[in-house]
Order: C-alpha cells, then structure tokens, then sequence
C-alpha cells in the first residue's frame, strides 16, 4: 500500500514540478510504515518519497526528488526535471528543459557551428566586436560576421600571410614571402599598405594603441613600426626563432621557439626598447602566448605543455 501511494506521490510533484509540496507520504521500509504528515521524511533502508526532502540511510534516493540525500546510500543518478521546475540531487540526471538534452555532471557542451568553409589552409586568426578575421594559404585575408554569412575578401595577392592582428580600424598581418613585409587593410577592405618591408621572415604580429608589433623568425629580431607606418624599430635582436607575440600597457612579450628541443625562452622588453629580461628558460619549444594583468602564458609545442610565469 506504501509504494502505491508513493507512486502517486512522484506523478503529483513532476506534473507540479514548479510548487513545493510541504506534505509528503512517506514509505518506510524498516519498521513498518510511517505516513508522514511534513515535508521530511526519514527512510532506514527503503525510498524516499519522490518530491520529498527525505533523508536515505543505506537505501535509494528519490530519483526525480527534490535535493535527497542520500547517506550510504545510492544519490538519485539519472533524476528528471520538469520543464520550469526543480533541480534533481542525482548527478547526470536530465534537463527536459534545456537546451541540448542531458545536462550531465560538469555540463554539457556547446553547439558548433561552422562560420566559413572551403578555404586554403586557413592559419592565423584573431576576433572583434563584429567579426572574425582569418589567413588562407592562397594569399587572401578574409573576414566573417560573428553570427556567420557570407565571408569578405579584404585582401588577395598575399605571396605567404602568416600572423594577424586587428584593432578599431585595421586589419594587420605578416607576409612571410615577398621579401618580408607588415601589412595593413582597412576592416571594410581597401587597398592594402606596407607598413615594413625587407624582414626576415616576420612571423606573429600584434597591435596596441600606437604600434604594430611583430617577431622576425629568421633574423631574430622583435620589432615595431608606427600605426601609419614609417621606419621600423627594432626592440630586441640576437634571438632564437623568435615566434608568438603580444603586447600589454608597458612591455612587449614573445617566445623564442630555439633551435634545439628544450632552450627556448619567454622574454619581455619594454615598448620604447631596452635590454630584454627573460622571463622563462630552458623550454620546450614555446610557441603559442598570451598576456593578462599579471601573467605570461604559454604553451610548448615539443613536450605538451602549457604554461605561465608572473610578469
């Protein structure tokens, strides 16, 4: 007669999931029967009642319950939700409300979605308010809406784009080919600009408020150019395969990828130019970085790792 009633119990509280009952017929498997005329209810080794605030010593949690505990006991693993309704204790139980279906311990994942498709090995890429910009093998810079459609070509005619850049105005990439150049498009697209050229193989780039930045692999050099262009500056020299970059209020930081398996470096050189303080050593083919407001970060492409040192 208890499981009877306790079965109606459960019916009753999902199809009422957004209102909590505060009286709740309990089953008691040890002794006897306990019809319980509050909210909570104790069960030594049976079921708490579905919908129930029950405490389950030994025994199972309500499985579409309203937060059971369950003390040695089996927590309600696949418990539902009803659409608007309360949360499950059981871990991996199922949203019927959500999105994607199951929202399983530690959540569910995204949805993907495909903004552009068909391109030549598309490389570097770097985001704004509105768009996502990109660099294909066959020369072309492009840019996509946030939300998708029809990509833009900006640029074309590029021997070898590698890294990429934006801020408000312009988009800015390295051409590893044509004898080393630093370009610029307007973010409408337009004629392209040099900003430098004769580099040695320029590889990542990056921009702030007056300057675009960039690494030249081969003649290991951090340099930066004016943001309308000019001569370039050259901030640190001597370096091993310098590679990614960034760039903050007061330094400029990039990795030194390094000829051999484990000396490369992250170092840091202030933005007018000085003597560059290394920040990290004997790494692991650093490549990757980013910066916040106390950390560098990296990762190392030989060993699998990812990293951060305090600035």
């Amino acid at each position: 007669m208890s499981n009877l009633i306790c079965s109606v119990f459960v019916k009753f509280s999902l199809l009422s999931a957004s209102v909590v009952v505060a009286a709740a017929v309990g089953c008691a498997s040890s002794p006897g029967e306990d019809a319980a005329g509050g909210a909570k209810v104790t069960n030594t080794g049976g079921y708490a009642p579905s919908g129930a605030a029950g405490e389950n010593t030994g025994g199972e949690a309500g499985a579409g319950g309203n937060a059971a505990t369950s003390t040695g006991g089996v927590t309600g693993t696949s418990g539902t939700v009803a659409s608007g309704g309360l949360e499950a204790a059981g871990s991996g139980g199922q949203a019927s409300g959500g999105t994607n279906g199951q929202a399983g311990e530690g959540g569910s994942s995204g949805q993907v979605t495909t903004l552009a498709s068909t391109f030549d090995q598309p490389n570097a890429i770097a985001v704004d308010a509105t768009s996502v910009y990109w660099i294909n093998r066959d020369g072309t810079v492009m840019k996509v809406a946030l939300a998708g459609g029809s990509p833009v070509t900006l640029a074309w005619g590029q021997s070898y784009p590698w890294g990429i850049a934006v801020d408000a105005t312009s988009v800015y990439w390295t051409d590893e080919s044509s004898g080393g150049t630093v370009m610029k498009v307007a973010l409408a697209g337009g004629s392209p600009v040099a900003l430098a050229s004769v580099q040695g193989n320029p590889n990542a780039v990056a921009v702030d408020a007056t300057s675009v930045y960039w690494t030249n692999e081969s003649s290991g050099e951090v340099m930066k150019v004016a943001l309308a262009g000019g001569s370039p500056v050259t901030l640190a020299s001597a370096q091993s395969n310098p590679r990614a970059i960034a760039v903050d209020a007061t330094s400029v930081y990039w990795a030194n990828y390094g000829i051999g398996s484990n000396d490369g470096t992250v170092m840091k050189v202030a933005l007018a130019g000085d003597s560059p303080v290394t920040l990290a050593s004997g790494l692991y083919q650093p490549n990757g970085l980013a910066v916040d407001a106390t950390s560098v970060y990296w990762t190392n492409n030989n060993d699998g790792t990812e990293m951060k040192v305090a600035k």
